[in-house]
């Protein structure tokens, strides 16, 4: 699985992810289902510890970026997708329930119990 995420960081897919984010907009041209996939990739990335990777997505614009997708017009705007589309309720509350699981993530790490000095 490493090595997948480290193709993932050599071609430069970690950076268009972060451009999406940037410059996401009330207006943006990616589909809720898009959108949904686009949360799953930066999920396990930060999971699966890329932690260059996870550094910029805990950045406080990013993260004001991705609190602004709860807001109750994003998601109400969500919801009028049709749902044969990717949108609707459902895809409302996955998004939500998605963003919130990368907020976690940095709770939910394992702590490392290794107290030998780094010499």
């Amino acid at each position: 699985m490493n090595d997948i995420f480290a193709m993932f960081e050599e071609s430069g897919l970690n950076a268009a992810m972060l451009n999406i984010l940037s410059t996401l907009g009330p207006k943006s041209d990616t589909s809720p289902k898009g959108f949904f996939s686009l949360l799953n990739l930066i999920h396990d990335s930060v999971f699966f510890e890329l932690s260059a990777f996870a550094q910029k997505i805990f950045s406080e614009d990013i993260i004001k970026i991705l609190c602004g997708l709860l807001k109750d017009a994003q998601l109400a705007a969500i919801q009028e997708w049709p749902a044969s589309y990717g949108g609707g309720s459902a895809c409302a509350q996955l998004i939500a329930a998605q963003l919130l699981r990368i907020f976690n993530l940095p709770y939910s790490q394992p702590v490392s119990t290794d107290t030998s000095p780094n010499y």
